[in-house]
């Protein structure tokens, strides 16, 4: 059980560090966000959730599976934010 949430929180952070390499690549100024512990913080919430996700679904012994659940879980929930500030910005 915990090799496969141990699977799945790091293929979240693998993503996390992508995104972070690919921010400090760019030649525009990095986000003053990527300067806050709390950003860094949070980041590292979404990939324990990614590896509690691939626990309570009882994927056990199937790390690929574990790695998809850990790779897809930033992107649904950055969807799923946006989503809510979509509808926070038509409410005002």
């Amino acid at each position: 059980m915990w090799q496969s949430f141990l699977w799945g929180a790091a293929a979240s952070f693998a993503v996390e560090v992508l995104l972070a390499y690919n921010t400090y690549q760019k030649d525009a100024p990095t986000p003053s966000r990527y300067f806050k512990p709390g950003f860094w913080l949070v980041r590292a919430l979404v990939a324990t959730i990614a590896g509690g996700l691939v626990v309570a679904h009882h994927i056990v012994d199937q790390p690929l599976l574990s790695i998809h659940m850990g790779v897809a879980t930033p992107a649904i929930m950055a969807g799923l934010a946006e989503e809510m500030r979509r509808e926070n910005r038509e409410k005002a």
